[in-house]
């Protein structure tokens, strides 16, 4: 039995993966080794980006596609907590980004759209935890091959359209060209492993914009409109209502959660939040 996963590294994701593993094992491997005797599930590491900016090819993936940059990172930082003897699942937090980032969530529009933001914001309000199927293990009932596929938030779940070692198979032993492709593309043949799938921890929060100046004195912004952010693993629940944050993430685009039919073609931005840092601030 085999496992495939629809995502391949490619050269570049190799090259980035050895810069997190030197970025890593040269700043940060001190702190994870002191984290052998906590407990908790999840541990945010926080990275400074003045660190991570000193790469070359790791300062242009991240700014590029973040989100893949991060999951690379995650990977080299479970070989680093397997190393270090750390029980918990560690998730790279960047933290202190440089003012190229800085915009206010009252500007945001869908030009903005997968760009990375830091945004100062008074959490308005919380919701419920939840949770999302984030990465979906399907097995072929066929040959017993297992599929990967990482899935979206709040978007359809996706499925696998064909099993290649069947298609690889059938090309063997069926002369029928026409048939044999109909017959494999069209009758997937697959379970999902629900014991195996991954799921992620997930809270919607209503954001607004605040302003502060040097003593910390915290005054709101020109206009009183919300927007939604969204955090995952240890910060859910590790944030509270009224608070100040300075919040880290990339400008994504959802689809109204009051649509009252499925092909709506209306969207909604959205923070998803990959760090948090609190603000001091007073009002």
């Amino acid at each position: 039995m085999t496992t495939r996963s629809d995502i391949d590294l490619t050269d570049e994701d190799k090259t980035v993966l050895a810069s997190w593993r030197n970025l890593i094992e040269t700043h940060y491997f001190e702190d994870i080794q002191r984290l052998s005797h906590y407990t908790d599930d999840v541990f945010g590491l926080e990275v400074e980006h003045s660190d991570l900016a000193k790469d070359d090819e790791l300062n242009a993936m991240f700014h590029a596609r973040p989100f893949h940059c991060l999951m690379l990172g995650n990977m080299v930082l479970r070989e680093q907590f397997n190393m270090a003897g750390v029980q918990m699942r560690g998730a790279i937090r960047v933290v202190r980004l440089s003012e190229e980032y800085r915009n206010s969530i009252e500007e945001l529009r869908m030009r903005n759209r997968n760009t990375i933001v830091t945004v100062d914001v008074k959490v308005v309000s919380m919701s419920e935890p939840y949770g999302w199927l984030k990465i979906a293990k399907y097995r072929c009932r066929d040959c017993n091959d297992e599929v990967i596929i990482n899935q979206r938030r709040a978007r359809e779940r996706e499925s696998p359209r064909f099993c290649k070692s069947c298609l690889q198979k059938s090309r063997e032993t069926d002369n029928d060209e026409e048939h044999r492709l109909f017959a494999i593309m069209h009758s997937p043949n697959f379970a999902m492993e629900l014991e195996e799938c991954y799921y992620e921890d997930a809270q919607n929060m209503m954001i607004r914009h605040v302003s502060h100046d040097s003593e910390g004195n915290a005054f709101s912004g020109t206009g009183l409109n919300t927007q939604m952010a969204i955090v995952s693993d240890e910060l859910v629940g590790g944030m509270d209502s009224s608070e100040f944050y300075r919040l880290n993430g990339v400008v994504k685009v959802e689809p109204l959660r009051d649509r009252n039919f499925l092909k709506d073609t209306r969207r909604v931005l959205v923070v998803d939040v990959f760090s948090a840092e609190a603000l001091d601030l007073k009002e």
